[in-house]
């Protein structure tokens, strides 16, 4: 019999601790940053070519995982309608998550698109 059984969703519960709770308005501010990029990948068809994907952005937990998922958003955009495309994109996307992050985690535009 197992004494710890480890819930390994997040590293929280690695610490043995719950995650942080979240403000109403930080929450709202998740949602709607989820479903613009959710709105981005079905805008042009990539909900069925990329499930993956889109059901990584679907099922976040917060705004930080949004935020690692713009990766994944990117590579998606970027295969299909290629990088300029897909680096414009991220950019609209990456905008809306202004003062939703640590400011070690802000976005920093690329030169070539200043």
């Amino acid at each position: 019999m197992r004494w710890f059984k480890p819930n390994l969703n997040s590293i929280y519960s690695l610490l043995g601790r719950t995650a942080p709770q979240t403000s109403p308005a930080a929450a709202f501010s998740t949602e709607a940053v989820r479903q613009m990029m959710l709105e981005t990948m079905t805008a042009i068809g990539l909900e069925h070519s990329q499930p993956q994907v889109y059901h990584r952005i679907f099922f976040a937990q917060d705004i930080q995982a949004l935020w690692y998922a713009r990766s994944d958003l990117m590579t998606a955009l970027a295969s299909e309608h290629g990088e300029s495309f897909a680096q414009e994109k991220i950019a609209l996307v990456s905008s809306r998550f202004d003062g939703l992050l640590p400011s070690s985690l802000k976005y920093r535009e690329p030169p070539h698109l200043l």
